[in-house]
């Protein structure tokens, strides 16, 4: 178990408070009783609240932890978009512009060799590096007063991770901009 909780603390996942562990060994039961309900033997399984996590209920809390990470994902995109109201055609553009300047890992997937390894992989959120989203707007001719908040915008709605700004905070930035008129963007 302590293996475990060292793996996921790796992830990110909050296993080292009271409630972040709480979290975690609730998943561990419901990741126990969905393998088997999906005909894993019992002898595979082990004992339920055991300090000894067999494989295959690791497999099954990988599925739950992987869920958690894409529903939490989902709802911040959902309410990131219904807050702009950009049209269809202008999120495409909006898209196009975060897709180019993200720098995608490249990944040996025979690299991957630990469980934290594997959870990140699959729970991968492609970001634009800070210094790379404030580089796009040095060519704006702005106030330092403008280019002071878009600064502190930025680092508000960036991860505290330091990867830098995912697509929802990326749309909020240029919806910001958009509304404050930055440097003129919106006769642009």
């Amino acid at each position: 178990m302590g293996d475990l909780l060292w793996e996921l603390a790796f992830c990110g996942i909050p296993v080292n408070t009271p409630d972040g562990r709480t979290h975690i060994l609730q998943q561990l039961e419901e990741a126990h009783e969905s393998a088997k309900i999906a005909g894993v033997a019992e002898s595979e399984l082990g004992r339920p609240q055991s300090p000894r996590v067999r494989f295959m209920t690791v497999v099954h809390l990988v599925r739950l932890v992987l869920k958690e990470y894409s529903h939490a994902f989902t709802e911040k995109q959902y309410t990131a978009l219904n807050a702009t109201r950009f049209s269809e055609k202008e999120l495409d553009k909006i898209r196009e512009l975060f897709d180019s300047m993200v720098d995608h890992p490249q990944v040996d997937k025979v690299a991957l060799r630990s469980l934290a390894q594997v959870i990140q992989h699959f729970s991968y959120i492609p970001h634009v590096k800070i210094d790379r989203f404030m580089a796009m707007t040095l060519n704006v001719k702005t106030n330092l007063t403008q280019k002071t908040e878009l600064g502190n915008r930025t680092m508000a709605l960036a991860d505290p991770d330091g990867r830098g700004l995912d697509f929802p905070s990326f749309l909020q930035m240029i919806q910001w901009m958009v509304d404050t008129n930055y440097g003129g963007i919106s006769f642009t």
